[in-house]
């Protein structure tokens, strides 16, 4: 009786510890303005399975009195460097709608197949702030295979 029990639990308790095992499907980051030394915001993202495919949005936040939080409409500017695992860079220049004193999430790029699997540094240098900035965040969702 013992090894037909063992039989069927042995599947349950993999399944579990793969399942404990594995990372998160979406992930958050946010870094405050006072930890963003020189008004780079350095987030670290582990994009290792090469079989799925990845979704980022951009959290962005102001205070209730700030000059960005009064006009909705204004956009960001973001300057963004892409470095992968092996030391490889891209740069790029997005313009997002700016955030509030609740929070903004923003989608910045969708259905996104890395060249390299591991983890990546994405910098983004936030220009024409004002004093009403409270910080930048990032949203990493991972789902579906190439």
């Amino acid at each position: 009786m013992r090894p037909r029990l063992l039989r069927s639990v042995m599947p349950l308790v993999a399944a579990f510890v793969l399942t404990a095992c594995s990372q998160p499907d979406t992930y958050e980051q946010f870094i405050r303005v006072s930890d963003a030394p020189e008004g780079v915001y350095a987030f670290e993202l582990d994009l290792s399975d090469s079989t799925a495919l990845y979704d980022f949005s951009f959290y962005l936040r102001n205070d209730k009195a700030s000059l960005w939080a009064q006009a909705a409409d204004r956009a960001v500017p973001l300057d963004i460097v892409w470095e992968a695992p092996s030391g490889d860079s891209w740069t790029e220049r997005v313009f997002l709608s700016s955030g509030d004193e609740h929070g903004r999430v923003v989608p910045f790029r969708r259905d996104c197949a890395p060249v390299e699997s591991g983890v990546w540094t994405l910098r983004v240098t936030p220009q024409d702030t004002d004093k009403g900035w409270r910080g930048l965040g990032i949203i990493c969702h991972r789902h579906g295979t190439r």
